[in-house]
């Protein structure tokens, strides 16, 4: 028996050694795969498209200088590196806005597909690039070779497709302008949603209760051209009385959807002329806030090419799939974008005739079919699926109304004129009047650009194509069957609003209203950011006399609690003593609400308690007009509006007959919301002093694939969850998956002396070293050098033959 249990055990043994072993073996095999794709770099290697040799030097973080003969070759090997390091960032960058996630992702990514085939920007990409100016195709033809020859390079394909068990398609040059076309996607492709929402509103309240709800902006405000917005006024009680009766003659809950304040717009910018600087050269400072993931959206870079007077150096950041510079410094100007939240679409209702449901009537009584685009879907391990598209003469369907009527978009990047590549010629650009004349023809999103020059000049414009609107402002949906309303193409560059040198010598956006008047027309009526965050950078700028680097990074980092004082000492004064007596944890909430410390910090339980208090405030007010509006559409939400300004009204004159009549009085809805709020407390499992900003505010910076792997993997791939500061209104913005995806300050000729952050790293492969080196930096807000450091490594590229 002895002998027979010893025989078993060795036999065990035996496996389990086997059974490690292969698990070595295997996991050993599978390292080596990996390492097989990182990047060269060093020695030398062959790339097409390149005319004469370029050298690629990398420093501790692997930001590249890349030094070539010409500006296509620099672009070639600008291709070269971005494949090496972010391939698989790019394929998902081309395939986003063409429909084409759920071929490689499988199904989970259909639904995403289903919304952007409705734009056809997969044959639009195509018909713009054989469209573009010989020297621009030459650049991404250039590139594209770039491209490729890195991808070749590699020994092994990209690890995310050893995952996937895919294969990466080449790069074509028409990728390039889908790269363009998803951040369209992503900075306007929803705006129109805001458009179905005003005019449901408007229909449920009728236009004067409407636009005292939706009010056009607040007291924030914080235009460039000193423009406000008039104080709400509500109707009288009169026209109120009806709308109200028929609001609560229907049930609703008494604890509604949450009303949405999601941080879905971002990016700050901001300059000091020449005067305001301790150098005299003017001072740029920019944070692009986009959604924050492994890898970051940007590659960081130094170009160099020999121009008739020397050379030009141009530093910044690109992003993968394009051979441009999207924002930096040339040594003759500094630019930096930010989302304008122009209004360049429109919804059309779409008035079908009732002989014939594919017929549509259009100007001056004619009618037309509306066109069917039958679009195939493949599925990663599944039967495509068949989708078809209505389109219009005007665009896209893309939804109906509450009526039942099919609504077309309109929007100026479904016209083919609305793409190139003008952007390139910024990095050649040598003063802010000419920068804003080349904005102006840029063929990108509507972007705002804030630009200065060495000699101290600052200026502001707005990129991209403008609609010529007649008849209307655009701001709900119309019919334009009658001919009254249309556009009349697009607007003239000189037409297009821009401010050059303003007597406070700054400038600053922050996705903001920045003009009004006939400029507002010129630019389109919102929907526009509220102006709390842009009111708090241009305060700090005014504080400002002899600015430097860091001193506008400071502002890029101020976590302020500015907007939500106010409403701390709201919560404060109602919790009166008559409401505290015999309620723990009321006086519980009042002490800590007390010592929030006024910002944003991660320690700090009283700036999340203020912060929830004003959104259940928010909600309690609006809870009957929310509630109507989703009988009608689900997706309706009045935080697509600033609701700020009405909600600070009606807390401060209380009228009674706009309160919502779930509630005996003002005081009962605010003291209402303070109860719901340590409820809301209790619920999440902790008691009030633990409800740290940090414990809501901790940023997951993931990799897109993550999620489907085993945990001890995904936190290899993710960044550190850690806790930062900073909320959406205030100039540091960060929240749980969005925030600063880099933060920039330099003077044009002086860009040793500037100033770059920005999270995870250079590359997008886990093994390399440059994969998360810059992210610690970039969450303790650390200055770091914007100019490549000394050279770690030297990679020679050379012309290879076709």
């Amino acid at each position: 028996m002895v002998h027979f249990a010893r025989r078993i055990v060795r036999r065990i043994a035996v496996i389990l050694l086997v059974g490690v072993l292969f698990v070595g073996v295997g996991a050993a095999l599978v390292y080596q795969l990996l390492r097989g794709s990182l990047p060269q770099l060093e020695g030398q290697s062959a790339v097409l498209g390149l005319r004469g040799p370029v050298q690629v030097t990398r420093d501790a973080l692997g930001v590249p200088t890349i030094r070539g003969a010409s500006r296509g070759d620099v672009a070639a090997a600008l291709g070269f590196l971005h494949a090496q390091e972010r391939f698989f960032q790019m394929d998902i960058a081309r395939r986003m806005p063409s429909g084409r996630l759920a071929e490689l992702l499988g199904p989970d990514a259909i639904h995403r597909d289903r919304d952007t085939r409705v734009h056809g920007f997969g044959a639009l990409a195509r018909t713009v690039y054989a469209r573009l100016p010989v020297e621009d195709r030459a650049l991404l033809d250039g590139y594209r070779d770039g491209v490729n020859s890195g991808l070749a390079g590699l020994k092994a394909r990209p690890a995310e497709y050893l995952l996937l068990r895919a294969q990466p398609e080449p790069w074509s040059s028409e990728d390039s302008l889908l790269v363009t076309y998803g951040m369209a996607i992503n900075l306007q492709g929803s705006l129109w949603r805001d458009e179905k929402s005003l005019a449901l509103l408007h229909e449920r309240l009728g236009p004067k209760m409407a636009s005292f709800f939706a009010p056009a902006g607040s007291e924030w405000d914080a235009a460039l051209d000193g423009s406000h917005t008039p104080p709400p006024l509500p109707p009288d009680a009169l026209e109120i009385e009806p709308v109200w009766r028929q609001l609560f003659g229907h049930s609703f809950p008494a604890r509604t959807r949450r009303i949405g304040t999601p941080l879905d717009s971002g990016s700050n910018s901001f300059a000091l002329g020449g005067a305001r600087t301790e150098t005299g050269s003017a001072l740029l400072a920019g944070d692009m806030h986009v959604s924050l993931q492994v890898p970051n959206t940007w590659y960081r870079a130094l170009m160099i090419w020999p121009t008739a007077g020397g050379e030009r150096r141009v530093v910044g950041i690109t992003v993968p799939g394009l051979p441009v510079t999207i924002a930096g410094s040339n040594g003759d100007i500094a630019w930096n974008f930010t989302n304008s939240r122009a209004d360049c679409s429109d919804l059309v209702i779409v008035e079908r005739l009732a002989s014939d449901a594919i017929q549509y009537r259009t100007e001056q009584g004619t009618t037309a079919r509306l066109e069917s685009r039958v679009e195939i879907i493949a599925v990663r391990n599944q039967p495509a699926v068949t989708q078809v598209n209505a389109w219009t003469k005007w665009g896209p369907v893309v939804a109906t109304d509450w009526k039942g009527r099919l609504l077309a978009l309109r929007w100026t990047m479904h016209d083919a004129d609305a793409a190139n590549l003008n952007l390139a010629q910024l990095e050649e650009t040598t003063n802010v009047h000419d920068a804003l004349r080349i904005a102006k023809s840029c063929g990108i999103p509507a972007l705002n650009i804030l630009v200065i020059d060495r000699a101290g000049n600052l200026g502001w414009t707005i990129c991209g194509k403008l609609p010529r609107r007649m008849g209307g402002d655009g701001q709900m949906p119309a019919s334009w069957a009658d001919g009254e309303q249309r556009w009349d193409g697009f607007r003239r560059p000189e037409e297009v609003p821009e401010i050059v040198n303003p007597a406070t010598g700054q400038l600053w956006t922050a996705n903001n209203r920045l003009v009004g008047g006939a400029a507002l027309d010129v630019v389109g009526r919102g929907p526009y950011e509220g102006g709390a965050r842009a009111k708090q950078i241009a305060d700090g700028l005014a504080q400002l006399k002899k600015a430097k680097p860091v001193d506008l990074l400071a502002i890029q980092l101020d976590d302020r609690a500015v907007f939500l004082e106010r409403w701390q000492q709201c919560l404060l004064a109602t919790l009166t003593p008559v409401t505290l007596e015999g309620h723990s944890a009321r006086n519980e909430l009042r002490r800590i609400v007390a010592e929030w410390g006024g910002r944003a910090g991660v320690k700090s339980a009283g700036y999340s308690l203020v912060k929830q208090w004003r959104a259940r405030v928010i909600e309690n007010i609006y809870a009957p007009i929310n509630a109507s509006c989703q009988r009608f559409d689900s997706g309706f939400d009045v935080g697509r509006f600033d609701v700020e300004s009405v909600a600070w009204w009606l807390i401060e004159h209380k009228p009674d007959e706009l309160l919502n009549r779930r509630y005996s009085s003002w005081p009962a809805l605010l003291l209402r919301a303070a109860d719901d709020v340590i409820e809301d407390a209790r619920r999440q499992g902790g008691e009030l002093h633990a409800m740290a900003w940090g414990r809501i505010n901790t940023p997951k910076i993931v990799h897109p694939l993550a999620a489907s792997l085993p945990a001890f993997i995904a936190q290899r791939l993710n960044m550190p969850f850690t806790p930062l500061p900073g909320d959406r209104d205030m100039p540091r913005v960060q929240g749980v998956s969005y925030g600063a995806s880099q933060r920039m300050v330099v003077s044009p000729g002086r860009e040793a002396d500037g100033i770059f952050e920005m999270p995870c790293g250079q590359s997008g492969h886990p093994l390399s070293e440059y994969y998360r080196g810059e992210h610690q930096a970039w969450m303790e807000g650390k200055p770091t050098p914007l100019l490549p450091g000394a050279p770690a490594h030297l990679l020679q590229l050379e012309p290879r033959p076709r």
